[in-house]
């Protein structure tokens, strides 16, 4: 995950140096290897390993809950993401971290995605069972499926805007759209632009793709072998530039939200 504040930095961190640490730790007093506490799932795709050592009280869940909705849409976003040339991982891994931060805005889960891993913070994931857990997950299980992050990758073929936003676009679209996590949008039509990033890009995106659908399968692609090219990929995908695009975009955002007044009144 390309995230460049303080707190992200931290939990970076954390990983690097935090981790091996309590494992080590652990495994010292005989808990690091307990099958009880690390166990793998097999899919038609990937091998996923969990591992609650750092938070035991959240195995059950893990195992009834979490793991069966992550096998599920593991072999969902495989069939989504795929592109010419591309493999899935082979393994990946869910591990269950305690990183103490000095704010409450840390993030709640991050990816690491040259090590196939996502984290997931302890205490904030204690809190949110019931909420945005299997959500925050998705986002960052994309991540890790992107693959995007390559040799030749820069800010211009590969921008944040878009990888955030088609994570965002997998979570909130695919995952789970009855939130309506990204209709918030509504509300100002004019505020936003396509390319503000993670809820509004993937609003965007989700519009486009209803318009025009595949092109997210294609933004995936462009994306992944260095190809996007902003000023060209929305034109020769739909026969638009993001402009015109964008202000169709809005067009349709304020007749959604006048009618959704006129039925509110």
């Amino acid at each position: 995950m390309k995230n460049y504040d303080r707190n992200w930095l931290m939990l970076m961190m954390a990983c690097f140096f935090v981790l091996p640490t309590i494992s080590l730790h652990a495994a010292e007093n005989g808990k690091g290897n307990s099958n009880s506490n690390k166990f793998e799932v097999a899919t038609s795709v990937s091998k996923l390993v969990f591992d609650t050592s750092n938070a035991p009280d959240l195995n059950k869940w893990t195992k009834e809950k979490f793991a069966p909705a992550i096998k599920e849409w593991v072999v969902k976003l495989t069939d989504v993401m795929a592109s010419d040339g591309w493999k899935p991982p082979k393994k990946i891994n869910f591990q269950f971290v305690v990183v103490k931060l000095k704010s409450a805005d840390g993030a709640p889960a991050w990816a690491l995605p040259s090590e196939n891993q996502v984290c997931l913070r302890v205490d904030w994931f204690r809190e949110n069972l019931d909420g945005e857990a299997l959500g925050s997950t998705i986002h960052e299980l994309t991540h890790v499926l992107q693959n995007y992050w390559t040799e030749g990758c820069d800010e211009k073929n590969c921008p944040e805007w878009a990888s955030e936003g088609y994570a965002d676009y997998i979570r909130w679209v695919l995952f789970e759209p009855e939130s309506k996590g990204c209709d918030f949008v509504l509300r100002e039509p004019e505020k936003y632009h396509y390319n503000d990033s993670y809820r509004v890009t993937a609003h965007f995106f989700g519009f486009v793709e209803s318009r025009f659908p595949g092109t997210m399968k294609k933004l995936n692609a462009a994306l992944r072998d260095h190809s996007f090219d902003d000023g060209k990929f929305w034109k020769k995908t739909t026969g638009k530039t993001a402009k015109e695009l964008e202000a169709d975009w809005r067009a349709a955002n304020k007749e959604a939200a006048a009618k959704s007044k006129a039925k509110a009144e």
